[in-house]
Order: structure tokens, then sequence, then C-alpha cells
């Protein structure tokens, strides 16, 4: 008798409601919802899926490109008007004349794109550095999502290769590529105001180093993801498989149920990492796309105006105007890579080891 009441008494109790006083998260993902200012404009609603979340964006940077693209359409006309300008004045018997038009036409051209440049070239860097500051934000928090679903090994190599090829495009951006497309139009504007063939050589020099360098950088970095992804990924998925059956059956009676359990972690810290990473390859590319689409308008514009220039006949100066949408493609290179880069990260971190 005494045993039945104790009985009821404790199934009573276990019996009663149980709630938790607040919703507890595996991984904090609030870092990743602070994006800078510039790209709120861009960034679609929280929850967006992505096919949703790109079409958005597409029309959000649409509807912002319009003042891009007649400040574009206006210095180009100008810059055609000069060349045109410089033609006429022209005359071939009279070399000392025909190099005055073309110094002349050299400054006037310089002049009117080397302001749209020089603000190019700072909204490159300031592009890249945000990219920079918020995968500092958005990478911790994938990586502890990829950890906790099953891939420690995974995640921290990822982390790594990352943060160390970040660091390197940063301090390569700043230090060494946007110097070079300084030299660049430097020796541009030597060449076509002395017509010196030097000169073009190193501007041909300078271009081709830039290029080289950033599909280099690229090219090691999707190399060392990959390879990394394949090799740790094999490691963690031995070592999650060695963990459940040690689980079920070292731990008597309930070792089955733990494991079970488990399984569920890892499934709740994948949808965790899946969703934070379809708000991150919004986050970037909203970080991204309004820079990308000015600096494009400006390349476009000038190359366009590269080609109508040469039907003047005037090589100099139309190879001065060339060079200078050559420039804005090293730019548009630089903040291409810098975000492909990113976005091939968080393709990694969201794929995962592959059995996740």
């Amino acid at each position: 008798m005494r045993k039945a009441v104790i009985l009821c008494v404790l199934a009573i109790f276990l019996a009663l409601p149980v709630c938790a006083t607040e919703e507890v998260s595996i991984v904090d993902t609030s870092p990743i919802y602070e994006v800078p200012e510039s790209a709120r404009e861009y960034l679609p609603e929280e929850g967006t899926s992505l096919p949703e979340g790109l079409g958005a964006l597409f029309w959000q940077v649409l509807s912002k490109i319009q003042p891009s693209l007649t400040e574009a359409v206006g210095t180009c006309a100008a810059v055609l008007c000069a060349v045109l300008l410089c033609t006429v004045f022209q005359t071939p018997e009279l070399s000392t004349r025909r190099n005055t038009a073309d110094l002349v036409g050299t400054l006037g051209i310089t002049a009117l794109i080397l302001g749209r440049t020089a603000s190019q070239i700072g909204l490159c860097k300031a592009t890249i550095v945000e990219l920079s500051e918020y995968g500092k934000l958005l990478l911790p928090v994938m990586a502890s999502a990829m950890a906790a679903s099953g891939a420690p090994t995974t995640s921290s190599a990822l982390y790594f290769g990352t943060a160390v090829f970040d660091g390197i495009l940063m301090a390569a951006v700043t230090g060494l590529l946007v110097p070079m497309v300084y030299a660049h139009i430097m020796a541009s504007f030597a060449n076509s105001a002395v017509g010196h063939e030097f000169l073009q050589k190193i501007r041909e020099l300078i271009a081709w180093a830039c290029n080289w360098g950033l599909k280099l950088l690229l090219s090691i970095f999707t190399g060392y993801m990959s390879l990394t992804g394949v090799l740790s990924g094999t490691a963690d998925a031995a070592a999650v498989k060695a963990t459940k059956t040690t689980i079920s059956t070292a731990v008597p009676v309930i070792g089955n149920i733990l494991a079970g359990a488990s399984d569920l972690v890892v499934l709740s810290a994948s949808a965790v990492k899946s969703a934070a990473g379809v708000y991150g390859l919004l986050a970037v590319l909203a970080i991204c796309a309004g820079p990308f689409c000015q600096i494009g308008v400006q390349y476009l514009m000038l190359k366009l105006t590269w080609a109508l220039c040469g039907i003047t006949g005037n090589k100099r100066l139309t190879e001065l105007v060339g060079n200078f949408a050559q420039a804005m493609g090293l730019l548009l290179a630089m903040v291409g890579v810098c975000c492909l880069m990113l976005l091939i990260s968080l393709a990694c971190f969201m794929k995962g080891a592959g059995y996740t």
C-alpha cells in the first residue's frame, strides 16, 4: 500500500506540464543581421527564400541605377565631343599642330574622366572593406552552425582558409592593386601625351599583373576550399558515425534514444546553417550589387565611347579612352573577386561535409 501511494504521487508530478521561459537557439545568429547601411535598401525582407530574394534584389538595383547611368552618359558624351574637336583641328601636314591637338585632347579627356575614376576607386575600396567586415561577422556564425551540425573539422578548415585569403586579398587591394590602378592611369596619360612605346608596354604590364594576380588568388582559394571540403568532410563523417555507435552501445538502456536525439540536434543545426546561409548570400549580394553596377555602368559606357571614338581615326586619344575603360574593368574585377570568394565560402559552409 505504501509503495502504491508513493508511485501515485510520483506519477502526478511527472504528469505536470512543462514549458520553457524562452526559446533557446543552438547558434547565435544575430551578428548576420548587422548589414551595412549602404546595403539595407537593396536587401529583401528577412525570411525571403533565395529565388524570391534574388528577384527582389535585381529590381531594387535596377531602380537605383538610373542616376549612375545618367552621369556616365554625360561624361562619355563630353569625352566623345572632345575627341571629335581634336580630330577636326588636326592637320596631317603639320606634325606640330597634330601633336598639340593630341596633347590638349589628352588633358581634356583626362580631366573629364579622372574625377569619376577616382570616385569609383574609392567606392571599390569601401565595398571591399564592407564585404570583409561583414564576412568577419557572418562566417563565425556559419562555422559554429556547421560544427554543431556534425562537421567541426571541416568548419575549422574552411573558416581558417577564408580568413587567410580574405586578409591576403585586403592587403593586396589596399597596398598593391589600387596603387597599380593609379599607375596604370598615369602610364596611360603619359603614353597619350608623349606617344612613347615604352610607356605603352608599362601600362600593358600593369594591367596583366593585376589580372593575373586576381585570377591566381581566386584559383588557389577555390582549390583550397574544394580540397578541404573533401578531405576533412570524410574525417567528420567517420567521427560522427563513431560517436553515434559509441553512445548507442556504451550507454545502457537509453543509448539508442541519445543517439537519436543527437540526430535531431544535427538536423536543427543544419537548418540554422541553411537559413543563415541564405540570408548571408542575399546580404553579400546586397553589399556589392550597388557598387558593382555603378562601376559596371561606367565601364560599359567607356567601352561604348571607345568604340565610337575609333570611328574618328584619332588613334592616340581613342587608346586613352580604352585605357580608362580598362582601369574600370580592373576595379570591377577586384569587387567581383572579393564578392565571389565570400559567396564560395558561404556555399561551402551551406553544403557542409556533404552528408548533413
